[in-house]
């Protein structure tokens, strides 16, 4: 995959987290394919005004119906079927959003200084990266300015990098306490640990019909945390 497909695909992750999918299918097509412009187009209408009815009330949180269904439709455009995708955006969304207050109380939060110049870095990247087109391409489609783009990509990256500062502490504490860095299990269950008390923390409700329960079982299949906040943008 050439540099700025993979850059697309990384911010696309961030805001609308299952439209990765869409995305890494879209960078096996040759550049005269609409894909990147219509991944545009999908990201700028999540900006848009919606439905504002609560479907995930947490503590910290609400996640609105105009939300919650945009990335629905992401995700069964990526092949999933109706009711797998809506469990996948509970997952992501429940999840996500718990740790990164639980980020934000420990201590974790990316500073504003230091979001700005990941998204500077990334925006340099991708103006000079071989495959500059597709960037282009995406960047027609959201119908937005190049600064106004990146300017709304702000919030979201500082959640992602808010998880990645989380993630690193948490991997260190989970080190000193005497584990080997290959104990893949033993990590994933020390995150699965912190995880539920996250969500827990966030006292949730869903709006009828939806239903979701972390449990260990289902842990490592909702591409969550830690997966998520690798930097490569891979789904979990």
């Amino acid at each position: 995959m050439s540099k700025t497909s993979k850059i697309i695909l990384w911010c696309v992750l961030i805001v609308v987290l299952a439209m990765c999918i869409v995305l890494y299918i879209a960078a096996k097509r040759p550049a005269a394919d609409t894909t990147y412009c219509d991944a545009g187009k999908t990201y700028a209408e999540s900006l848009r005004p919606g439905d504002e009815t609560p479907v995930i009330t947490g503590g910290d949180f609400t996640i609105t119906a105009h939300t919650f269904e945009n990335m629905c439709t992401q995700n069964r455009a990526s092949g999933m079927t109706e009711t797998v995708a809506a469990q996948y955006t509970l997952a992501r969304y429940i999840v996500t959003r718990s740790l990164y207050y639980q980020a934000v109380t420990d201590g974790y939060a990316a500073a504003d200084a230091a979001v700005q110049q990941d998204i500077d870095d990334t925006r340099a990247a991708a103006q000079t990266a071989d495959n500059r087109e597709a960037y282009e391409q995406f960047i027609a489609g959201t119908g937005m300015t190049e600064d106004a783009y990146w300017a709304s990509m702000f919030e979201t990256r500082k959640l992602m990098l808010t998880l990645e500062n989380y993630t690193q502490a948490q991997k260190a504490a989970f080190l000193a306490a005497g584990h080997a860095p290959d104990e893949t299990d033993a990590w994933h269950d020390f995150c699965y640990t912190l995880t539920k008390a996250g969500v827990d923390a966030q006292n949730i409700t869903l709006a009828a019909p939806y239903s979701w329960t972390l449990t260990r079982e289902n842990y490592n299949d909702t591409g969550t945390w830690p997966e998520l906040t690798q930097s490569t943008g891979t789904p979990g």
